[in-house]
């Protein structure tokens, strides 16, 4: 995820159930079956032209990752997209006469033994993986130039991802090797829109974990039991959620859980106390953007290509592949980032303000604060495992955005006007950040990666959250309510790493230490994993009254002379070369996050208008569950578990028709 942060999938008490093996735990053979040694990914076409796939991630594997045998796929045909002369369409896909090469008939792809153009492609992907795929078009026929989703290669596996719609994914492996650990993924407009995604989980069918004659308990976050605890699978089934009784005993034999939304099921019960399982929450979604957010994009982010004319103003050309063709008579083939509008020739310079662009583009290009090469350091993001929304669609299903949310005094919290938490039906936040109890209120939230890179993240206990007053506790982002100056950002953090402090040589600004030094505050967060420590954050001084010391950034010639999290890097954030000026670096960000509890950001998309609409609104409604543009909220974030012998594989469809996620 760029890399995206893993985040936690909730409270404790959440129950994931398999929906495929309904009525028996039991295999259908006796032969234990074979530990998978990776995830198998099929991703087909199904786009009226070409896609090249392409992919990054932590390729340092060997083999790298890579379909097992063409990255090109063949266009799908139909009766409005037809196959080549001397082609026939069968099943969706032409027939080729030059088997097991490429083939004009294919559009360039490859014709497979049996003469069918080739629309899908496997792909093994390793059981812990953490990277992003996209398709390519308009690709040259070797794929080293694409007009987008570039990356230079046709066999590629690196940067690019250009105006390109991603499917991101941090993948584990099965419950064994890796217990408690789920995949996360999610479908992605980071890197803009070229056609839509969509992406199918196929989740485990070996044994959910229910019990017969088993005694659960109504649907309090406060009481034990209050949900199924199964260690695999892909929805949560909340007992009695909105029910009666208190408590009840399961029957003999297993229920067949609804797979639907707020679908029941009775649970045969010997006693009759009627025990209802109600599908409140679901994992394992597909994850998509099957709208055209070429239709919708704004004038000043429309990629075209010139070289494809088309009928203007139409919103379906064939000659664009079915997709829009722009007022000018030529195909509409992307759709660009917002942080790239003010790029454009005609921007307005009133929405373009430093200010503005600072949360366009999620860094701090207004304050005096560089980095040690004089660039602008980032502002956080707003995916660090918290469950901020604007509105019930920024929720996963089976949850709703509480919009006036309350916390306990310890929290600390001033909660900004125009945002909400998710929470389900019981009182039960689902990412939590590690915060479980209302003892931990307003300290900083326990989950390691909450600490570096996104410190100042701390516990609140909600006080109206559920029935009955249930409590729940869940991780905040910094709140920041401030408009103008510097501290519109947040406070300015770096990573201790980076830097070899002067004990005795103390500080109250940059100035007070020379070229080269930083002022820095003594304490140091650490987040640790066992004995090993993960990264070192630590504030730029602020003030008179801070205990701060002067610090040295740490030059280098190789990553050997670094520590910890951070890396030898040269001036553009590449690995250092001989002669180069090098530092030991991750990048510095402001503790203010890009979404809706910094009301400075809030503030600058509002001014940023299409038809009516600011630039969030325009991604999130063509795209409700893929990840908007700089606001990652839970509904574009899906997790699904593997078992204890069976991992996830998953079906990604290029043009693809939606699922449960749509």
């Amino acid at each position: 995820m760029p890399s995206r942060t893993v985040r936690t999938t909730g409270a404790a008490a959440l129950a994931i159930l398999t929906c495929l093996a309904m009525t028996t735990g039991a295999r259908a053979d006796s032969t234990p079956a074979a530990a998978p040694t990776a995830h198998t990914v099929i991703f087909q076409n199904n786009c009226t032209q070409p896609i090249w796939i392409a992919a990054n991630g932590n390729f340092d594997i060997s083999p790298p990752v890579k379909p097992i045998s063409s990255w090109e796929l063949a266009p799908t045909c139909n009766a409005t997209n037809p196959c080549p002369a001397g082609s026939k369409c069968l099943g969706g896909a032409c027939t080729c006469t030059h088997p097991n090469q490429s083939d004009p008939l294919c559009r360039g792809g490859l014709c497979q033994s049996d003469k069918i153009c080739q629309t899908s492609v496997e792909a093994q992907i390793p059981l812990t993986f953490s990277g992003r795929f996209w398709g390519r078009t308009g690709c040259s026929s070797s794929a080293t130039n694409c007009v987008t989703g570039d990356c230079g290669a046709a066999d590629c596996h690196g940067t690019g991802a250009n105006n390109a719609t991603l499917w991101e994914q941090t993948l584990s492996g099965t419950n064994a090797k890796f217990p408690g650990t789920p995949d996360n993924y999610d479908v992605s407009l980071v890197s803009g829109f070229n056609v839509s995604l969509d992406v199918q989980a196929e989740i485990p069918t070996d044994t959910p974990g229910w019990k017969a004659k088993a005694q659960y308990f109504n649907g309090q976050s406060h009481v034990p039991q209050s949900v199924i605890v199964a260690p695999a699978g892909s929805y949560s089934w909340f007992f009695n959620d909105v029910g009666p009784s208190s408590s009840a005993t399961s029957g003999a034999t297993m229920p067949r859980f609804s797979t639907a939304l707020r679908g029941t099921a009775n649970d045969p019960n010997q006693a009759g106390a009627g025990i209802v399982w109600s599908t409140t929450t679901s994992v394992c979604q597909t994850g998509t953007c099957t709208s055209d957010l070429r239709i919708t994009c704004p004038p000043l982010l429309r990629i075209d290509e010139p070289s494809q004319k088309c009928t203007a103003n139409s919103q379906s050309d064939p000659k664009c592949a079915g997709g829009p063709c722009d007022s000018n008579g030529t195909c509409i083939i992307a759709c660009s980032v917002p942080a790239n509008y003010c790029a454009e020739a005609g921007a307005s310079p009133t929405i373009c303000t430093t200010f503005n662009k600072s949360f366009y583009d999620c860094l701090n290009e207004t304050s005096p604060e560089k980095d040690p090469f004089g660039n602008p350091i980032n502002l956080e993001s707003a995916n660090s495992g918290n469950a901020v929304c604007f509105n019930d669609s920024d929720c996963e299903p089976g949850t709703t955005c509480l919009m006036t949310p309350t916390f306990t005094a310890a929290s600390k919290v001033t909660w900004p006007k125009g945002a909400g938490l998710c929470i389900p039906g019981n009182g039960v936040v689902t990412q939590n950040g590690g915060c479980t109890s209302s003892s931990m209120d307003g300290h900083p939230c326990p989950a390691e990666n909450y600490i570096y890179p996104f410190p100042a993240y701390t516990c609140a206990t909600l006080t109206n959250a559920g029935p009955g007053g249930a409590r729940a506790s869940t991780c905040i982002p910094p709140i920041v309510a401030s408009s103008t100056g510097a501290a519109a950002f947040g406070v300015l953090v770096w990573n201790a790493d980076n830097f070899t402090p002067e004990p005795t040589k103390k500080c109250t600004a940059d100035s007070d230490c020379g070229a080269g030094h930083y002022c820095l505050e003594t304490t140091v967060r650490r987040a640790k994993s066992g004995n090993t420590i993960l990264a070192q954050a630590v504030n730029e001084c602020a003030g008179q009254g801070d205990d701060c010391v002067c610090n040295e950034v740490k030059d280098c010639s190789s990553s050997a002379d670094c520590t910890a999290s951070t890396k030898c890097l040269n001036k553009k954030g590449a690995p250092c070369s001989s002669g180069e000026e090098c530092i030991c670096q991750t990048a510095g960000i402001y503790a203010g996050v890009c979404g809706p509890t910094n009301l400075n950001w809030t503030a600058a998309i509002s001014k940023f208008q299409s038809g009516g609409s600011n630039y969030l609104d325009i991604f999130k409604n063509a795209c409700p569950s893929a990840y908007s543009f700089q606001f990652d909220d839970q509904a574009s974030d899906w997790s699904c578990y593997g078992t204890a012998d069976q991992v996830v594989n998953y079906t990604v469809t290029f043009c693809g028709i939606g699922g449960k996620g749509s």
